[in-house]
């Protein structure tokens, strides 16, 4: 469905309602991409997750207008969830930051929310899509007081390395 018009399931629904013609055109072709690599941060969805890059864009949670940011190259912030399909009931879901083709380097990962438990799950892949070894990267912790969690991700694209993270600081206390 079109998120864009409500009415649009598929594609025919776009033909022109006199003439019967498609109302787009389709240009351009499909490639393979030659850099399959990514890094994703997913947070329990009682906090949210800001990620910043060495050059101080962000992409995520933007606590000071309760919306988003997204400013780093090939990146996205959302919020995933499942549904029961016979229920329709949701299950606790997960808020995400997505970086393809990241930047080598070391990214700043805040967690921000109520005081409380919270779990951070950190993937990466290379250039060849393969997962980085040790991964995923499990990080759970607690915030105090509400006040943020402050950890450093180092990232590198090149088969074979791996994702690490850094000592954190801030009031948050390590599970």
């Amino acid at each position: 469905m079109d998120p864009g018009c409500g009415q649009a399931r598929t594609l025919d629904d776009y033909r022109d309602p006199i003439t019967h013609k498609l109302s787009f055109v389709v240009r351009g072709f499909i490639k393979d991409p030659v850099d399959l690599s990514f890094l994703t941060i997913a947070v329990s969805d009682n906090v949210h997750v800001t990620v910043t890059d060495d050059f101080g864009n962000q992409t995520g949670f933007n606590s000071a207008t309760g919306g988003t940011v997204q400013e780093i190259a090939h990146s996205f912030t959302h919020h995933d969830w499942e549904t029961d399909p016979e229920t329709e009931e949701e299950f606790p879901g997960s808020n995400l930051v997505n970086l393809y083709t990241p930047r080598t380097g070391i990214y700043q990962v805040t967690v921000t929310g109520p005081a409380g438990p919270y779990a951070a799950t950190i993937m990466g892949s290379s250039t060849a899509g393969t997962s980085n070894p040790g991964e995923p990267i499990i990080r759970k912790g607690v915030l105090v007081d509400g006040k943020p969690a402050i950890f450093w991700i180092s990232y590198s694209s090149e088969v074979g390395s791996s994702v690490s993270v850094l000592p954190s600081i801030g009031t948050e206390q390590l599970q």
